[in-house]
């Protein structure tokens, strides 16, 4: 019989016997109990593989047949016809996920292979949702109204279902929309005097947003809150230097505002996360205010050099003392 013991668990099996301490019967029952179970157990798992890879493949080559469809056929097919195609595998895969999911207080309870294969099926309802209502509008001015419906979907799934694929697809919807409003007042026809521009509105976007996820990330309001921390800091980084190239002092101190508010919540939780974005972002904003107060680059060097040096060697004694004390670990 072939199984999962190996030959030197079968031979000592054997010795067993041939010691007394086992009779053969009940050695060829302990044998049967445990290769019996292993295979119980090993072969729904392999049919669970397969089935969970089937849903994969299923999901991707319908989004793929979709998409060939509607770029092989775009001079061919009638606009409509193209916004039906997207339209119908929008709404297939999302009856599909709804229908595997059969619920989703199960699928939280139990979110396993059916969970995953949902979610990606959610992630691909945006999508394709999205691209209909690209199709749909071709002379619009703006993707606005493509990006907020792949909002709305990717958003919806991640309700139903919170997975990292759901929260991905969220944050770039998220992202992409942010992208969109910022050409909102040229499209509105804002006057030449308006203060803002597309870049600074896509600054002030990103700011909200790598807030509001980081907030929420540090509340428990995402099913991977360290994810989602790291999503959200990343985002307020990037949109405090969005504008690099502007030279107003207000670019600046935003930049040193989110640094200082990072390192202000690691003082306050006490995560990583929290405080590798504040030293990116002191680095960031230091590389960008210091040299336009030096016109020298050795001024600039020594300044930063001893500055970093007094903190360092201040935290360390600070440290050693503390340590020292009793007040820190």
């Amino acid at each position: 019989m072939t199984g999962v013991l190996s030959r030197e668990q079968r031979a000592a099996l054997h010795r067993l016997v041939e010691s007394g301490t086992l009779t053969e019967e009940q050695a060829h029952a302990a044998l049967e109990a445990v290769e019996g179970s292993a295979r119980h157990r090993s072969t729904p798992r392999s049919r669970g593989v397969l089935v969970e890879l089937a849903g994969y493949l299923g999901a991707v080559l319908v989004f793929t047949g979709g998409w060939i469809l509607v770029a092989e056929t775009f001079g061919a097919l009638a606009r409509q016809l193209r916004v039906g195609i997207l339209v119908a595998t929008t709404v297939l895969l999302c009856v599909v996920g709804i229908y595997l999911g059969g619920g989703s207080r199960q699928l939280r309870e139990h979110p396993g292979v059916r969970g995953r294969v949902t979610a990606v099926l959610f992630v691909l309802t945006a999508i394709t949702g999205a691209c209909a209502v690209g199709v749909a509008l071709p002379e619009s001015p703006t993707v606005l109204p493509a990006v907020l419906t792949g909002l709305v979907l990717a958003l919806g799934g991640y309700l139903v279902l919170p997975t990292v694929p759901g929260l991905l697809a969220v944050t770039v919807a998220a992202v992409y929309t942010v992208g969109a409003l910022s050409e909102l007042p040229h499209l509105l026809g804002a006057p030449p005097t308006f203060p803002l521009g597309s870049a600074e509105i896509t600054s002030a976007g990103l700011l909200v947003l790598g807030g509001t996820w980081s907030l929420l990330a540090l509340n428990g309001g995402f099913v991977v809150p360290r994810l989602a921390l790291v999503l959200g800091v990343g985002l307020s980084l990037v949109g405090a230097h969005w504008p690099f190239w502007s030279g107003r002092w207000w670019v600046d101190l935003v930049a040193f505002a989110v640094a200082a508010l990072l390192l202000l919540g690691f003082l306050l939780r006490r995560d990583v996360v929290l405080l590798t974005g504040g030293l990116v972002g002191v680095v960031l904003a230091v590389g960008r205010i210091v040299p336009r107060l030096f016109d020298n680059a050795i001024t600039v060097g020594l300044v930063v050099l001893m500055s970093g040096m007094v903190l360092l060697i201040s935290g360390a004694l600070g440290l050693r003392y503390a340590s020292a004390d009793g007040k820190i670990d």
